[in-house]
């Protein structure tokens, strides 16, 4: 495989790695909003969520910086920085439709509670699907890619039965 190649699948798999984080805190931040909808607006909703969100990336981002300094006792140079920021500045797109879910809620379309229900199914959702466009060309066979992405459907609603159980 060439470098360009292996440089372009590091990033991707950068990238899932950080999307599978902002899912699974993404649901635990709905779950909890949920459990406190009483006096929330869809609005506050979204804006925990982001916040949320913008906290969990920005902690990896340094993570990563840290990271690279230990493994390779220097600080990161220009082009290993970028590679960071974007992995894990691509990640904030698996929130956008949630986000989009609570901020129509702000107007009116269906409660907040319905939103943060909307929103934790579409986190999944948009995780199983960004999964499946990461594993669709790999060599792993196809009910291999399906047993996968059906354990990743599995787990995430396992984790909404379980964030509810514990709220509930």
């Amino acid at each position: 495989m060439s470098g360009d190649r292996r440089s372009k699948r590091t990033h991707l798999a950068d990238r899932l790695r950080e999307q599978v984080y902002v899912t699974f805190t993404g649901l635990a931040v709905i779950i909890a909003l949920q459990s406190h909808a009483h006096g929330l607006t869809a609005l506050g909703a979204a804006t925990t969520l982001s916040i949320t969100v913008l906290g969990v990336l920005s902690a990896a981002f340094i993570a990563e910086v840290i990271t690279h300094m230990i493994v390779g006792s220097a600080l990161p140079d220009r082009d290993e920085v970028k590679h960071m920021f974007r992995s894990t500045l691509g990640a904030i797109g698996i929130v956008v439709l949630p986000i989009l879910v609570l901020v129509l809620a702000a107007f009116g379309l269906w409660s907040v509670v319905t939103g943060l229900t909307i929103a934790s199914v579409l986190l999944i959702a948009t995780l199983v699907a960004v999964v499946f466009l990461a594993i669709r060309r790999t060599s792993i066979g196809r009910w291999q890619q399906l047993a996968v992405l059906l354990a990743l459907a599995l787990l995430g609603v396992l984790v909404l039965v379980l964030e509810v159980a514990a709220h509930g």
